[in-house]
């Protein structure tokens, strides 16, 4: 009898939600990590600005029109997670940028083989995602990050001595070079950098390689 009342429930059950749309998965959210590379020099350093072209507009922008991240967060990275390794400023490339961020994913699994390639379709040539990972759910970019690599171009004339001339055509010379590797030598180690802070660093030493 229990069973007879079963199928005669399931039978009506069926009959009357048989035209009912399915429920949608529910957003589940992870964390990930994402390797960005981009050539800083026609944006106003990294950080998203209102009115100002920077790395991370365009690559909110592509999260945004790939579904990722809803179009009012495009300027509220804090909404979704968001942080990165380092801030650089204006012009200011970078050829490994890590960076964090929390997201509601209908299908993670599927997010992660087709992030790369779909945000590119999206950015612009000098800006590109390297790759994308699942991370713990405590990683942060800006906190795990324990090295940073920086590299510095600047046109050899700045170490001109004052009585020399600074033509086009001035090539520095072998002993400057070494002079001026010597003087760079003297910051390698573990250092108290107090003077070329803001002061508001919880510390001051750094190691430089």
């Amino acid at each position: 009898m229990c069973v007879g009342r079963y199928k005669y429930h399931s039978f009506y059950y069926l009959l009357y939600n048989a035209g009912e749309p399915k429920k949608k998965r529910r957003k589940k959210e992870h964390s990930y990590a994402l390797l960005l590379a981009y050539q800083g020099k026609r944006y106003c350093g990294m950080q998203v600005q209102k009115d100002q072209p920077t790395v991370e507009g365009e690559l909110f922008k592509a999260m945004a029109q790939c579904g990722y991240i809803p179009e009012e967060d495009i300027f509220s990275p804090i909404r979704f997670s968001f942080q990165r390794a380092a801030r650089t400023d204006r012009s200011v490339s970078a050829a490994r940028q890590m960076c964090s961020m929390r997201l509601f994913l209908e299908n993670h699994e599927n997010f992660l083989k087709t992030a790369t390639g779909e945000l590119n379709k999206h950015l612009p040539d000098d800006v590109r995602v390297l790759g994308v990972r699942r991370a713990i759910r405590t990683f942060t970019a800006h906190r795990d990050c324990d090295k940073r690599t920086y590299s510095y171009t600047l046109p050899t004339f700045a170490f001109a001595r004052p009585d020399e001339l600074t033509t086009s055509k001035y090539r520095i010379s072998e002993i400057s070079i070494a002079d001026l590797n010597d003087v760079l030598a003297m910051y390698k180690g573990t250092h108290n950098f107090f003077n070329y802070t803001s002061g508001k660093l919880v510390s001051f030493y750094r190691t430089l390689s």
